[in-house]
């Protein structure tokens, strides 16, 4: 924030990055959740398969179904493993966009110091408020992921 004690022009722009960056976390969670419960539904049926192969293991042995259960097995892990390929790409969609979101706040603050410059704004100032910008953009990126780890967190408990 001292980069809007700096240029209090930012303020308004501060409002609107994080603003943007809610939207941006609403829209990511939502999707993350509805792939964490995809995750969910197509892992049980790999972990309901691997535990009655062992089980009865020595019975498709017998009938010589090997290479039915490993297909019928190896199916249901690639599906699942596209789930949770579908939640590690909406979690990079959102890291991505929040990256987006920092390099405009540092992108409105360059400009509102080029701006400032002709009104003879001193040049520390300057580097103090692109510093700070660029500084502050780093927490808000680890809070909001540290959020979204909680709540896929809790929606898979």
């Amino acid at each position: 924030m001292l980069s809007s004690i700096v240029y209090p022009y930012l303020i308004a722009v501060a409002v609107l990055i994080c603003v943007l960056m809610v939207l941006v976390y609403k829209m990511a969670i939502r999707s993350s959740q509805d792939c964490q419960r995809y995750d969910a539904m197509t892992r049980s049926p790999v972990n309901s398969m691997f535990s009655a192969s062992l089980n009865g293991l020595f019975t498709i042995r017998a009938y010589n179904r090997e290479q039915f259960f490993l297909g019928h097995f190896l199916n249901l892990v690639d599906i699942n493993g596209k789930a949770i390929f579908t939640y590690y790409a909406t979690s990079r969609w959102m890291a991505y966009y929040l990256d987006m979101v920092s390099a405009l706040y540092i992108m409105a603050t360059m400009l509102v110091s080029f701006f400032l410059k002709q009104n003879s704004i001193n040049p520390s100032l300057v580097a103090i408020g692109i510093t700070s910008a660029i500084a502050l953009s780093g927490p808000f990126k680890a809070f909001v992921n540290v959020a979204s780890a909680f709540n896929n967190n809790m929606t898979n408990v």
